[in-house]
């Protein structure tokens, strides 16, 4: 009998979080190396990347095209319009449904009386998830240089 197989890790990334760390406007670059990094860490991982929807308005001229491509061949994908919280709630409501994790430096403080459970912070590796609301899901997962 064949030993059972652990679940795959399914991670929701916050696109424009890592997209604009360090930064004043979003560098579709920056995020493209941050999730080639996790996912050469977590080549098994499913990977879903979200960017708020004004990504394309502020980031750099020269990746604007580059960005709505990755859009209609869903490497990227944005909130509805009218979506609250530029994008936060949407992200979290993913990684809920698909029982995810989220990678991200944003600490979703503003979610913590809307979804059941507190915050903790257990650690800090882009490794693996390590953060999570205790008692519920979603998880969030703390990029090593966190704000």
């Amino acid at each position: 009998m064949s030993p059972p197989k652990s679940p795959r890790l399914r991670v929701v990334v916050d696109g424009s979080n890592l997209a604009t760390e360090g930064r004043l406007t979003p560098s579709l670059s920056q995020l493209d190396e941050a999730v080639g990094a996790f996912r050469e860490e977590n080549p098994t991982a499913e990977i879903i990347v979200v960017a708020d929807a004004t990504f394309e308005h502020r980031a750099a001229t020269n990746e604007r095209s580059r960005f709505n491509e990755a859009v209609l061949e869903g490497e990227i994908v944005t909130p509805p319009a009218g979506a609250v919280g530029r994008g936060d709630a949407f992200i979290l409501k993913i990684a809920d449904r698909i029982n995810g994790v989220v990678l991200s430096n944003d600490s979703f403080q503003e979610f913590k009386t809307t979804i059941p459970g507190s915050l903790r912070w257990v650690g800090s590796s882009v490794a693996s998830p390590c953060a999570e609301w205790a008692g519920s899901s979603p998880r969030v997962c703390r990029c090593a240089t966190s704000r």
